[in-house]
């Protein structure tokens, strides 16, 4: 695997990093995913190879590049001209003379910029809750009660239609939500069903008849947004 550490990395980041605090003081590794197309003549699918194995779909959140910014551990932060986020490998990519590389330094948030300005802002989810391995949380809602996280996940599924002679593996997308309680610092997954709402914020009986929860469906993104927006509205 190809590396390229200290001096000579600062030689060529400045094509497509602009530091603000300094130069980046990480090694940045080619990505573990080697990348084939037009396998069995699927025309413009890529088929990651993955462990030996050739899986279709895509590791990362978006198909295409994003501009963003990346925050490191030490506060460092770097403007970057094309990102990517690799949910499956929880990696963040970024492109150099085409060839992809991975920032292997710790990370403390990064931020991705898609049509019209608009930015999403993802955590190292280290700040919320001890973790063996890196994981990142997109904020979706913040307030002076708590935060609203969304996690991804991209694994590699079996594909199940039995009828087809090229079935291959494929990356399969899932997501959880959890609340942050700024007051209790204490991190809680709420269920897809939204049935344990309750205890996550501890709601009292009048919280709960003024937020009307049945009418809310936590498996619906648009609808968990805007449940807590009524429930920042609340004394």
């Amino acid at each position: 695997m190809k590396r390229y550490t200290g001096l000579l990395f600062l030689l060529f980041i400045n094509f497509i990093v602009e530091a603000q605090t300094g130069g980046m003081p990480a090694n940045i590794l080619v990505p573990e995913l080697s990348v084939s197309t037009n396998l069995y003549d699927r025309e413009n699918e890529t088929i990651y190879k993955i462990d030996g194995e050739n899986v279709k779909g895509s590791p990362f959140l978006e198909a295409g590049w994003l501009s963003g910014s990346v925050v490191l551990s030490d506060n460092k932060i770097f403007n970057i001209q094309k990102l990517r986020y690799n949910i499956y490998a929880q990696v963040i990519t970024f492109l150099e003379n085409n060839q992809p590389l991975d920032v292997t330094e710790s990370i403390k948030e990064f931020t991705l910029t898609f049509n019209n300005n608009f930015k999403r802002r993802f955590v190292n989810a280290s700040n919320y809750k001890k973790q063996n391995t890196t994981q990142y949380f997109e904020v979706l809602l913040e307030s002076k009660k708590g935060i609203l996280l969304k996690k991804y996940e991209k694994k590699v599924e079996a594909d199940t239609d039995i009828a087809n002679r090229n079935r291959m593996k494929h990356f399969e997308i899932s997501y959880t939500y959890y609340y942050f309680d700024i007051k209790k610092e204490k991190l809680a997954s709420i269920k897809k069903n939204g049935n344990n709402i309750t205890e996550v914020l501890s709601l009292t009986e009048v919280q709960k008849n003024q937020l009307e929860i049945p009418r809310f469906d936590f498996r619906d993104e648009a609808s968990i947004l805007s449940f807590f927006e009524l429930y920042n509205t609340l004394p």
